[in-house]
Order: C-alpha cells, then structure tokens, then sequence
C-alpha cells in the first residue's frame, strides 16, 4: 500500500499537481489502516473468542448450580427452625 503511494506520489510530482494535502490524508489512512491490522493481530482468534463464551457458559451454569443450593439450604434451615419452635412449644 505504501509502495503504490509512493508511485503515485512521484507521478502526480512529475505532473507539477497538488497534492499535498491528499498526500496528508492518504499517509493518515494507511496509518490508520496499519494500526487497526496491528489491534487485529493482537485480538485472539475465534477458537478463543469461542473458548471464552463456552468457558463463562460452563461457570455460569456452575452459578446457577450453587444458588439453587444456596437457596434449598436456606429453606431447609427456616424448615428445621421453625419445626425445632414448634417442638419446644
């Protein structure tokens, strides 16, 4: 991409056009373009992406798990105290 800038930098100079102001935007471009290619490399692959879904998936349902167990022994200790209260009575 810079090659081909360059090139067609030199052309439109052989040309005696401006263009430095879109040669400013162009430069600007490609280093945008550069550093979102940079992020992209940097970001995991799919198969990670995905891993992280199934993982947060998997302990979620883990969650889920100890709160209906959280919850059943509550209960149960509500039950036994008032069961305990009604046998001292």
């Amino acid at each position: 991409m810079i090659r081909e800038a360059k090139s067609t930098f030199a052309a439109l100079d052989r040309l005696l056009f401006y263009h430095q102001d879109f040669k400013k935007c162009v430069e600007e471009f490609i280093h945008r373009v550069r550093s979102l290619a940079e992020i992209e490399q940097s970001m995991p692959a799919n198969d990670s992406y995905q891993q992280l879904v199934d993982d947060y998936s998997s302990e979620r349902t883990r969650l889920d798990k100890f709160n209906r167990f959280h919850a059943e022994s509550v209960d149960d200790v509500r039950n036994n105290k008032k069961h305990l209260k009604d046998l001292q009575e």
